[in-house]
């Protein structure tokens, strides 16, 4: 069993080895490793019986991972039938065990940050998520400009919702195993039945357009489409009765605005050739000028209500890419970090489009993190020496301009090559960033 106050923990780093044997992308181990290569280490940390077998520890997690999530179809709830089948396939896709998207092929370690990608690429996430704003590699892009920097280290919303999901997920099954490893006869049961699972059905992806619909989301509302608003070929998503189409439409009489600009009264009748005829060669003059004059003014008059037109929703399109975030948050609560190596941490604002301009950090412990770039929240910690000793610094981040929107979090300081689940394009919570 496992016992005492690291029993989480042990769990947890457990788990973070399978979903990513060779560390993060952007920062791998210096091993390479499969999934298959740990099961030995994995299999004595989760302290399970008998020969360790990776085919039998991938039905343990797919079984937990089922119990947990398995009955999204059987909800009455909508809302938590869509929750429930996005935590069951992303859990899944996290460890490599959702179809299509394994952990390893040819042999190779398939980097956790790579099926993400692959995933918001080709499944109906974005598409049930984030509906009329293009595919996933178009949102990144826009992030990316509106962020103004190629290598920011913002990473899209999408991305963002997927590792929040793949997070949760994966601390469920921790404390499903936990709970289990209490009763060392029933978890010894409950492994050996998990082989016998025919896990082949319990891998299929179920979040898909064919049993959800797309959600809307005015302003921070999230709701779901029904079928009918869907637009589905063949259908319209209101109902027109023959009555309706008898139905004379209303015409509400459209009354002039005394701030409009006067039309030119242009006649361009006989009579005024006529007349202008008749006149005297100054008159006639006259007469032209004011006419011109009247058309040119209209002109004018009209161009400036298109011009301040065009400024309003300038003003407006920069409002909303300038909005001040009314609080900030560390993504991860922890990092770790090896004495001698630097981080880029990651801040995340509410509203999520809000700009990070006048973002700064500070270390409570210059002396072993020392902030190399505050907008950036770029650290490093010190060289190792044979002083030194792990320790845990806190930092934190605020807004130049208000410095009550602030949030602070512990950079765990190691020794190189500990074996911790975070790290340079990684999180406590296993969830990737985008690498910079």
């Amino acid at each position: 069993m496992i016992v005492g106050t690291n029993k989480s923990e042990a769990v947890k780093k457990a788990l973070e080895n399978i979903r990513k044997p060779n560390g993060d992308k952007t920062r791998p181990k210096k091993e390479i490793n499969t999934v298959e290569s740990i099961v030995p280490s994995v299999w004595n940390e989760l302290k399970l019986e008998g020969n360790p077998d990776c085919k039998m520890l991938e039905s343990l997690l797919i079984r937990i991972i089922n119990d947990l999530y398995g009955d999204w179809d059987q909800e009455d709830n909508k809302d938590e039938s869509r929750k429930k089948a996005k935590l069951r396939d992303i859990t899944l896709l996290s460890f490599g065990l959702l179809d299509g998207y394994p952990h390893t092929k040819g042999g190779a370690n398939i980097w956790l940050s790579d099926r993400y990608e692959e995933y918001l690429d080709n499944s109906d996430f974005i598409e049930l998520e984030y509906p009329g704003q293009g595919t996933y590699q178009e949102i990144k892009k826009a992030t990316n400009i509106r962020n103004k920097r190629e290598d920011t280290h913002v990473q899209p919303t999408p991305l963002n919702t997927l590792t929040k999901i793949s997070g949760d997920g994966r601390d469920a099954v921790r404390d499903e195993l936990c709970k289990k490893s209490n009763n060392r006869a029933a978890y010894k049961q409950y492994c050996n039945e998990a082989i016998e699972i025919p896990v082949s059905e319990l891998t299929s992806i179920c979040y898909t357009t064919d049993n959800f619909s797309p959600v809307r989301k005015p302003g921070n509302l999230t709701v779901a489409l029904s079928d009918d608003e869907m637009g589905k070929p063949g259908k319209t998503s209101e109902k027109t009765t023959d009555q309706d189409l008898k139905k004379e439409p209303r015409v509400k009489p459209i009354k002039p605005n005394p701030s409009d600009p006067p039309a030119p009264i242009i006649d361009d009748s006989p009579d005024l050739h006529s007349k202008l005829s008749k006149m005297t060669g100054w008159l006639k003059v006259a007469v032209t000028v004011l006419i011109v004059s009247v058309f040119a003014l209209a002109i004018i008059g009209i161009g400036g209500i298109i011009t301040t037109q065009k400024a309003i929703s300038l003003a407006m399109e920069n409002s909303k890419v300038n909005q001040k975030p009314y609080s900030i948050k560390f993504r991860n609560p922890d990092e770790w970090l090896p004495f001698g190596k630097s981080y880029y941490l990651t801040v995340e604002p509410k509203p999520s489009d809000g700009t990070l301009e006048g973002l700064r950090c500070e270390s409570k412990n210059p002396d072993i993190i020392e902030i190399l770039s505050e907008p950036e929240l770029h650290i490093q910690a010190i060289e190792e020496s044979e002083d030194s000793k792990e320790c845990n610094v806190r930092i934190k981040a605020y807004m130049s301009y208000n410095k009550s929107i602030k949030d602070e979090m512990t950079v765990h300081v190691i020794k190189d090559g500990e074996n911790e689940p975070a790290g340079r394009g990684g999180t406590a919570d296993g969830t990737p960033d985008t690498p910079r």
